[in-house]
């Protein structure tokens, strides 16, 4: 996934979980890390329960908590100093801004992104929303989306075909909103042909 030998540390947000876990294809989401966990934070960890428990999410319920205690998803604990960071890039009184709750996990994502780049780590985040993308790309961390996921997954000769992506597309679109399959990278003819 890395050019050099160091393995990216790549930290999820919940609408990309809950949108694989949900439509079954949570394989294709651990593989894109190359045998290393996903992270993701704890408020993340929290809101997938909390979202788990709506009637339209519930059918991810035995998938995610299979997953949540396997080496394949590790919860990062949000201490003090990653609220310290977030304060850092959100400002003081982010708490009380509109519409914290559903920016909250890309926060936390963004947030122990730049403690582990601190720490020497090659880091990434996976998150589908514009803005989440964007305060990555401003503070110089790696983002990637849904679209990214699968197109690795075409990489690694896990899907082949554009009808077989075009119907993951649809899945995932069930429980998160996408643009539409031919707006995406993953509509191009042209990335099939080597397959």
């Amino acid at each position: 996934m890395d050019s050099t030998n160091q393995q990216l540390f790549v930290i999820s947000d919940t609408s990309v979980i809950l949108s694989f876990v949900c439509s079954k294809n949570q394989d294709l989401l651990i593989s894109f890390t190359d045998g290393a966990p996903l992270y993701i934070p704890e408020a993340v960890a929290s809101e997938m329960r909390r979202k788990l428990a709506e009637n339209r999410f519930r059918g991810g319920q035995a998938t995610w908590f299979s997953l949540i205690g396997s080496k394949y998803i590790e919860v990062l604990e949000d201490t003090i100093d990653v609220f310290h960071v977030v304060r850092r890039f959100a400002g003081v009184g982010f708490r009380n801004k509109t519409g914290v709750a559903k920016d909250l996990g890309e926060f936390m994502c963004l947030a122990h992104c730049l403690v582990e780049q601190d720490k020497g780590k090659k880091v990434a985040m996976i998150v589908d929303d514009g803005q989440g993308r964007e305060m990555a790309r401003k503070r110089q961390v790696r983002s990637f989306s849904s679209e990214d996921v699968l197109l690795r997954a075409l990489q690694m000769k896990k899907l082949r075909t554009k009808s077989e992506v075009r119907k993951i597309w649809e899945q995932l679109s069930e429980f998160d909103t996408h643009v539409h399959f031919s707006n995406t990278k993953l509509s191009n003819p042209k990335i099939y042909r080597h397959l």
